[in-house]
């Protein structure tokens, strides 16, 4: 029994387990996935009126909707553009509640979301 724990990574992937024993190579079966898409945006207010920007002061609440997040909101990174990482406040395996950080200039940027969570696997 072989366990393999995958520390998480910055690229949404599945990841293919192999052991290398004497300068042999055996690959596993196993594929430790760490997958995650994004269906839908919401920028979210405390003013009735309903926003389509993120203010480059940073601060709004953002919800993303998708697929394949962690529930514990610690394991889940997201980051609009790239180097801006938002506070998750909130996260379930299809929604996140974010609070947006600060821009340096206004603009359109990709938003992700990275699995940070460790994961364990019997192979």
């Amino acid at each position: 029994t072989l366990t393999v724990r995958f520390p998480g990574s910055p690229v949404s992937a599945d990841y293919f387990v192999y052991v290398e024993y004497n300068g042999d190579r055996y690959n596993s079966t196993t594929v430790v996935s760490a997958k995650s898409s994004i269906s839908s945006i919401e920028i979210t207010t405390n003013s009735p009126a309903s926003k389509s920007n993120i203010s480059t002061t940073g601060g709004d609440i953002v919800k993303i909707t998708g697929t394949g997040f962690s529930t514990n909101k610690l394991d889940n990174a997201v980051v609009f553009g790239d180097k801006t990482y938002a506070e998750v406040l909130s996260a379930s395996l299809t929604e996140l509640v974010v609070r947006a950080g600060s821009f340096k200039t206004a603009g359109t940027v990709d938003v992700h979301v990275y699995l940070k969570l460790t994961i364990e696997s019997t192979c």
